[in-house]
């Protein structure tokens, strides 16, 4: 993808939404919308095929083009790049594509049903790197999340170790972004505790 500066981006959106150059946007717009879709996917934890993302990266295309290009033309390049804008707007319609889904997805394609399992749900990527004391420290820590909370709670507690936004993790556990605030909060208040009552059991002996 070609560089462009905002002077560029504003002939670009000249072209398309006033000459109908639609195809011009796309040439210079489909490898981001592609490449932000399948990260955005992999982000969720989302088994795809190349097909998906295809499919997924039209959808996005569609929704830039209709009603005679109205997203477009709401841009304002007062807030930033026109690339940086696009990124948000796919990274959000896939949430919105997983939303329209049946069933509730969780982290590693798990659906919430199975963090029933016990030790099992000990399968964050970001503890491959971790000290064996450190990931022994994580795994009673998640032990605790799960006797002393509701399950949503340890799904928003894998969510923050792995990066997830607000936004995505409130697309797992079927909630608003706003309900994902209170819980991290919460969540706070009960892992400082957790390292309290961990902090007591080790002096007494």
């Amino acid at each position: 993808m070609k560089q462009f500066s905002k002077d560029d981006e504003r002939q670009l959106l000249y072209n398309v939404i006033v000459l109908d150059k639609k195809e011009l946007f796309v040439q210079q717009y489909w490898r981001l919308i592609y490449d932000t879709v399948r990260r955005a996917f992999c982000r969720l934890h989302v088994e795809i095929c190349d097909e998906d993302i295809e499919d997924m990266t039209q959808e996005v295309f569609i929704r830039f083009f209709d009603d005679n290009c109205c997203r477009l033309k709401n841009f304002n390049p007062m807030y930033g790049r026109l690339s940086s804008w696009i990124v948000r707007i796919t990274s959000n319609a896939v949430i919105d594509c997983l939303r329209m889904k049946k069933d509730p997805i969780s982290l590693s394609g798990k659906k919430q049903t199975d963090y029933l399992d016990d030790d099992a749900t000990f399968e964050i990527d970001c503890t491959s790197s971790l000290h064996v004391a450190d990931a022994i420290l994580l795994k009673e820590c998640r032990q605790y999340i799960k006797k002393k909370c509701p399950l949503n709670y340890l799904v928003v507690f894998d969510s923050m170790l792995s990066g997830l936004s607000a936004d995505e993790t409130a697309l797992l556990i079927k909630k608003t972004g706003n309900a994902v605030y209170i819980i991290r909060s919460r969540l706070i208040t009960i892992l400082k505790t957790f390292v309290n009552e961990s902090l007591c059991w080790n002096t007494s002996y």
